[in-house]
């Protein structure tokens, strides 16, 4: 995949970005959200009048001659409305209603966790299946343009930093409540005082803000990086073999340990700053909290247990701010990680043209009936990097209902886009594409592909044993079916040489097994799948010619019951097909009968 304008430049995160991640978060939640952002708000309350309740228990220890007044004053003569007058029955109903009241506090900031945990967990693996389901559901001209390693990265490294993100906001929100309680309780202690809290608090917000600037441009980078890394990853371990053979494992470790180094520095640049941003906010915050008790000593007045209750105060409310506003830090740092992503799926599914299909269920569906097959003015056409390109055109082709039909021509003229597009990985740009009275649509496309089973050149075995890879992904046939279809493709010998026969696993794709070996196996799969047209796509190539034309003739015998179309280089089909499709520079044309064994 390109790398888009929204990775190139070292602004900050934009407001945009963050009301698509709050659009985003209320899209997953609903009305859970409101609901979380309640408990939150209220556990964060809860604290801040549990501060506030150690006044009255304050200047009732503190007071010389019994004279309490405020907001004190008005407790203790509540409690004295109720019978409780003498000094020491309020102390121990004080500290009761305090214990009681930390007792709730507790109930609510448990509840506030479980529910930030379930949001939290619950809305990353959100992201990540809508961004699965996105990429599985997209048309394959869609993820042909698409590099491997940016789809990894965008669903494993980039997810990662957006449950980073996540927490970190979770944490922000927390402590934005907590402050904003203990600055209403700052308000009860003194109003002056409460708008001292205000102000600093306030400065340290603007610089925060400015601070944060800079943590933006380097999430951007780290993203670049990762994407890089990512890909410097998977072509090694694609070119592993290669790498060997030539010797050139150095050129990978070279490679890969750059990209790691510049990664790690970014990182470590990010953690210093933090760490700069952080220490500074603690000095400042000591010094202020310092000056601010020495004017409500001298300049307000207050003693006693408004004094202490203000300490309390200050002693939370300078922690509470320095982790919102590193929070607020990190979170940034790791928005470019959402905004990817989310760029990312939305991408891929405006160039899809349509959302996600049903699927019906495949395990009850019925044998399709054999049709004609026509193309009239067929036009394939796939979009690479702005630019248009032509990759398939037909006038008029007309295959049979059933017959072994060979594709043929040099490597590169299209043969397996004809194949794909037969296969409905493709929808003809302009043009008709009709199977009896089916035509190939988006809208249709599903049912389309139900009449078609499909080897393709890439012969790709999925991690299981070989019983559950002939019955991908949710056939279900005994296996006197499975054999039958081994034998067809004279697979069954070497199986049932295998320790586990049926039961014997694969791994890596199949790579333990030689290429033969995988493409008799990947065409035994599409062998037993119902369908009306049979498409292999180079599904033979590296299997012995003395073997493939052993499987050659079984498939012109199934070709009685069905349309097959085989793309292939091998002479020995020329031998044996019904009709034959040239294929050149992207142009498809029938030949005539006469010359289709010429």
């Amino acid at each position: 995949m390109e790398e888009h304008s929204r990775l190139s430049g070292k602004k900050g995160t934009s407001i945009a970005d963050w009301v698509r991640l709050l659009k985003s978060l209320r899209d997953f939640s609903g009305r859970d959200l409101w609901l979380m952002v309640g408990v939150v708000t209220v556990a964060s309350f809860v604290e801040g009048f549990g501060l506030a309740l150690l006044l009255p228990l304050g200047n009732l220890l503190f007071s010389a001659n019994g004279q309490v007044q405020g907001v004190s004053g008005s407790v203790l003569d509540a409690l004295a409305y109720v019978g409780l007058t003498d000094t020491a029955h309020q102390l121990l109903a004080l500290a009761l209603i305090f214990l009681a009241w930390m007792g709730v506090r507790a109930l609510f900031l448990i509840s506030r966790d479980r529910r930030l945990a379930v949001l939290t967990n619950g809305y990353v693996d959100y992201l990540r299946l809508q961004m699965f389901a996105s990429l599985a559901y997209a048309p394959w001209p869609v993820i042909r343009r698409m590099r491997k390693s940016d789809l990894m990265n965008a669903l494993t490294t980039e997810i990662s930093r957006i449950s980073v993100a996540i927490q970190f906001l979770s944490k922000l929100f927390i402590t934005i409540t907590l402050s904003g309680a203990y600055l209403i309780a700052g308000f009860l202690i003194n109003p002056m005082i409460g708008l001292i809290l205000l102000g600093l608090s306030s400065a340290a917000v603007v610089l925060g803000h400015f601070w944060s600037l800079g943590s933006g441009g380097m999430g951007k980078s780290l993203t670049r990086k990762n994407r890089k890394s990512m890909f410097v990853t998977t072509n090694f371990l694609d070119g592993l073999k290669t790498s060997k053979v030539f010797g050139a494992e150095d050129v990978f470790i070279g490679e890969f340990e750059s990209f790691i180094t510049q990664t790690r520095n970014l990182k470590t640049s990010f953690d210093v700053r933090q760490s700069k941003f952080r220490h500074g906010i603690e000095l400042s915050g000591a010094l202020a909290g310092l000056l601010l008790m020495l004017v409500g000593f001298q300049l307000l007045g207050i003693a006693g247990a408004e004094l202490l209750v203000l300490g309390v105060i200050i002693v939370r409310l300078a922690p509470s701010l320095l982790l919102s506003l590193s929070s607020f830090q990190s979170l940034v740092f790791a928005m470019p990680a959402f905004s990817t992503a989310l760029t990312d799926r939305q991408l891929i599914e405006q160039q899809s043209q349509a959302g996600p299909q049903a699927r019906s269920d495949q395990k009850k569906q019925d044998v399709p009936e054999p049709a004609e097959v026509t193309l009239k003015g067929v036009v394939v056409t796939i979009e690479e990097q702005g630019a248009r390109h032509d990759l398939l055109k037909i006038d008029d082709i007309c295959l049979p209902a059933t017959g072994l039909v060979h594709l043929r021509g040099a490597s590169g003229a299209g043969k397996s886009t004809f194949a794909e597009l037969l296969a409905g990985l493709y929808v003809a740009t302009s043009g008709e594409v009709r199977a009896g009275n089916l035509t190939l649509t988006l809208e249709t496309l599903f049912e389309w592909q139900l009449r078609i089973s499909f080897a393709p050149q890439e012969a790709f075995l999925f991690h299981g044993s070989i019983r559950e890879n002939l019955c991908w992904p949710n056939l279900k046939r005994d296996d006197a079916d499975l054999w039958e279809a081994l034998k067809v493709v004279h697979a069954d010998d070497f199986v049932m040489s295998l320790p586990n026969g049926l039961s014997q696993p694969i791994r890596d794709g199949g790579n333990r097994l030689s290429g033969g070996e995988r493409q008799r196996l990947c065409l035994a799969r599409a062998l037993l799948r119902s369908s009306a047209i049979l498409i292999v796509d180079e599904g033979m190539s590296a299997v012995e010619s003395d073997l493939e034309a052993k499987i050659l003739t079984n498939l012109r015998r199934i070709a009685r019951t069905k349309l097959v179309v085989c793309v292939s280089h091998s002479p020995t089909i020329l031998t044996m097909a019904d009709h034959v499709i040239e294929v050149s520079d992207g142009v498809a044309v029938m030949l005539p009968h006469h010359s289709s064994r010429a």
